[in-house]
């Protein structure tokens, strides 16, 4: 037998909310990061390329509906992992664990809610 993970449930719809709020969260925190943390790392091409990326997305926010920002998430999953901090930074392990659960959750929700096709 498996043991369980520490995810956190399939939020329900009107929940999603909190989904957009931990995504919002995650990117706020690099965006800091990125902008106080050592350069050498932080303001390598490819994590400042990906930090706009995840910041564009963040904005979509404000005018998508969340069930459309879950469907999101996934497609930015590399860029959302390219913008962790430094594995040395105190805050690696929760934002790994973050990201994990946020990318669980909305994965989960969009295969519950596909839409189905019937012949």
């Amino acid at each position: 037998m498996q043991s369980k993970s520490n995810l956190k449930p399939i939020p329900e719809h009107q929940d999603l909310r909190q989904v957009v709020a931990l995504f919002r969260n995650y990117v706020n925190h690099a965006r800091i990061l990125h902008s106080k943390g050592h350069p050498q790392y932080y303001r390598r091409m490819d994590r400042l390329g990906a930090l706009d990326k995840c910041i564009s997305y963040l904005q979509l926010c404000n005018v998508r509906k969340p069930e459309t920002v879950c469907r999101i998430i996934p497609k930015i999953q590399r860029e959302l992992e390219t913008i962790l901090p430094v594995p040395s930074n105190l805050s690696y392990h929760t934002s790994r664990n973050r990201l994990a659960t946020l990318i669980s959750i909305c994965e989960s929700f969009n295969q519950k809610n596909q839409p189905s096709y019937e012949n």
